[in-house]
């Protein structure tokens, strides 16, 4: 019997097993106190009564606690807050949630929109990235998806995905005890609901005109510049200026394995696919990658090191980072490696490389603010990096996690004219084109000298 009923446990659940005891139970209680064989339970109305109601109470229940009661109805908007990771007492999770009802409620009643936050009920990982984030999106009709990775009690690295503004990745911890940062996380989320609103309401029509617009003007501008080109005797071909060099280097540094607790999916691909399309647009490019555990603190310091000393003064050197960044007490952004306790200090590893090879150019997809830099240091280098302050966004590319700015930085190489080399600030205006009309709260930055490298 115990295996019997062991082997209808494993093939349909628990769950379905409850109200059939109960039924059993409930069986056996009428016949010892009536008194009667069991067949003539079936013409006991009472015993029938209370077989029904254990059968609809169970269906309600089932019901109650599926997925169709989990589902945001139609006309409103649900943000999901997944289990945190490290978070087992769920203390970092309920603070999210209630934080965030509360910072909503005002907001929603202003924008006459109706707003449910509700707990995920599971712990989502980076792991769901190749294509569950949408699934599970629609199967809740999910607005925003809000989970990370705990690292005490108080404080977590949030992520936040919509289907509209895609993955964001925060590179500051969220310190969910203190109602500044929650507001300001908050915020940004905030900001995520309003954008589907817009759509929706059909706001984005006289946006999308004024970008046309922008166009048209831009395509103007530059049919303006071959004109004048043309009438000063220059071949309708490029200026020697912009033609393509055979001196380029680049190396390529990405932390996206931290030992499972703040880990990134992006660095990897965004590695694979920066390489891939600068050798799709001249194959001489020389590319040292360093990856995760093989991109320690000696190894990254030096191959830099080396490349801008060994390197002719006339030759392209692309310096890029991708991974977690982080400004210290003092100022300084440091980019951790995977050891998440060892950082090198991003300005000293500009400054220091620039001295001995003025034309290196900087690609940081993380957080730096290039402003930090002083103005002489970048007399002839460039330094573009994907957000000054806030979160560094992620894209979901073929169901893979990529940094936004290296997915746009990929396009305007894929974009640019093949026989001429993509100048640094038409390549930061195609980017920054890109994360703006993508994601809202994008802010992407520039350094760029009088004589800058070029792609």
């Amino acid at each position: 019997m115990y295996e019997l009923i062991k082997l209808i446990r494993d093939a349909v659940g628990v769950r379905p097993l409850i109200p059939l005891i109960l039924i059993l139970l409930v069986g056996l209680a009428f016949k010892t106190v009536r008194g009667y064989p069991v067949k003539e339970l079936l013409y006991d109305r009472y015993y029938l009564l209370t077989v029904l109601t254990i059968v609809f109470a169970s269906l309600g229940y089932v019901i109650w606690t599926s997925a169709l009661a989990e589902r945001t109805p139609e006309g409103r908007y649900g943000i999901y807050v997944a289990r945190i990771k490290g978070d087992p007492n769920r203390i970092i999770q309920t603070r999210l949630l209630e934080g965030m009802a509360a910072s909503f409620s005002g907001k929603a009643s202003d924008a006459n929109v109706r707003i449910e936050v509700k707990d995920l009920k599971a712990e989502f990982g980076d792991q769901e990235l190749e294509g569950e984030l949408p699934r599970k999106a629609t199967a809740l009709n999910a607005t925003v998806i809000v989970w990370g990775t705990a690292i005490d009690e108080k404080t977590l690295y949030p992520r936040l995905w919509s289907q509209q503004g895609g993955l964001a990745r925060s590179s500051i911890p969220l310190n969910v005890s203190e109602i500044s940062p929650l507001a300001d996380f908050a915020a940004q989320v905030w900001e995520r609901v309003e954008r589907v609103h817009r759509i929706q309401a059909g706001v984005d029509r006289a946006k999308s005109q004024a970008e046309l617009e922008k166009e048209i003007d831009a395509l103007r501008a530059e049919i303006a510049e071959l004109r004048d080109r043309l009438s000063a005797g220059i071949p309708s071909g490029i200026s020697p200026a912009k033609q393509i060099t055979e001196k380029l280097s680049a190396i390529l540094v990405g932390i996206g394995d931290y030992g499972g607790q703040v880990d990134l999916a992006g660095p990897p691909n965004d590695i694979a696919a920066l390489r891939a399309a600068l050798k799709s647009r001249n194959k001489a490019w020389k590319i040292t990658t360093l990856l995760n555990k093989n991109a320690t603190k000696i190894t990254i310091e030096e191959t830099i090191r080396s490349a801008a000393l060994s390197l002719p003064s006339d030759e392209t050197l692309l310096v890029y980072f991708s991974g977690h960044i982080d400004p210290d007490e003092r100022g300084s952004y440091r980019f951790f490696l995977s050891d998440i306790q060892t950082s090198i200090d991003i300005q000293t590893v500009i400054i220091q490389t620039l001295k001995t090879h003025p034309r290196t150019l900087f690609l940081i997809d993380g957080r730096f603010d290039p402003s930090f830099l002083a103005s002489d240091v970048t007399k002839q280098a460039a330094v573009l990096t994907a957000e000054a302050q806030g979160m560094a966004y992620e894209s979901l590319i073929k169901g893979k996690a990529q940094g936004a700015f290296t997915a746009a930085l990929v396009d305007a190489l894929k974009s640019a004219a093949s026989d001429r080399a993509l100048a640094v600030d038409e390549a930061f205006r195609y980017v920054e084109a890109k994360l703006k009309r993508e994601y809202e709260g994008a802010r992407p930055r520039i350094i760029v000298g009088a004589d800058p490298p070029s792609l």
